[in-house]
């Protein structure tokens, strides 16, 4: 089943979020990794806006797609301290992004395809995506930031280098090899690993997934938030208006 939305509201709320976080064009293109253009044409609502930009958008901007088209309504109850003071995550809210995709061509249902554990299986045991990423329907306005990781191949990153300055990797099921320019080092469930979010490095299972095997499962705590940037949906302020055509150059 195919995930048919708005492109001109998504877009919209796109524009919105990255306003009330503070972010110009310029700044979230590069925070994302995406070109000024694409990020502008995918909040105009073109037709022709990637899928792979609409991922590293939502990413850097840690609201899950789900959560983007209902953005205007959702303002900040989501954020743990500005409207409630605990608030908890269900299952059945779960949602899972992919945090790489080899694929030369994904259809436009990948992400509802996704939130099949077997659609997952499929795709990491055949090579495609080597990690899933799903995080908590809530923030901590100063962190700690949560994400839960299943991973099938070798994933190379600075993972969220730019919210957070320290994290914790602690490994739920399977072994996983954790690879460095200082070296290696492999854990078992159980194990975990402090690190600099500046550190790139590299994960992987320390063995091929089988056929009838889970993938390795991992938990990915951040620390130290790199400013207060969820807070922003409710309280911090513009420096300036930004026009929405193609002139907008910030």
């Amino acid at each position: 089943m195919a995930i048919e939305f708005d492109r001109k509201k998504f877009g919209q709320n796109l524009r919105k979020a990255r306003l009330s976080m503070g972010f110009t064009i310029r700044e979230l293109a590069s925070l994302a990794g995406i070109s000024k253009t694409s990020l502008l044409h995918t909040e105009q609502g073109r037709d022709s806006i990637h899928y792979k930009t609409i991922d590293k958008a939502l990413r850097a901007l840690q609201v899950s797609f789900e959560d983007m088209l209902n953005y205007a309504d959702r303002k900040t109850d989501h954020i743990v301290g500005i409207h409630h003071p605990f608030i908890a995550h269900h299952p059945q809210h779960t949602f899972w992004l992919l945090s790489a995709d080899h694929r030369a061509k994904r259809p436009e249902n990948t992400y509802a395809m996704i939130q099949d554990p077997n659609e997952r299986l499929r795709l990491g045991r055949l090579g495609f995506v080597p990690l899933f990423a799903n995080s908590p329907d809530f923030l901590m306005p100063h962190g700690p930031g949560l994400v839960e990781l299943e991973l099938y191949g070798r994933f190379e990153s600075a993972y969220n280098r730019h919210l957070y300055h320290h994290a914790v990797m602690y490994v739920i099921s399977g072994e996983v090899r954790f690879e460095f320019d200082e070296g290696e080092v492999v854990l078992a469930a159980g194990g975990s690993l402090g690190l600099s979010t500046e550190l790139r490095f590299s994960m992987e299972p320390s063995r091929p997934i089988g056929l009838n095997e889970p993938p390795a499962r991992l938990i990915w705590v951040g620390a130290n938030r790199t400013g207060n940037v969820q807070q922003t949906f409710a309280k911090r302020p513009l420096n300036k208006k930004e026009p929405s055509t193609e002139s907008e150059s910030d």
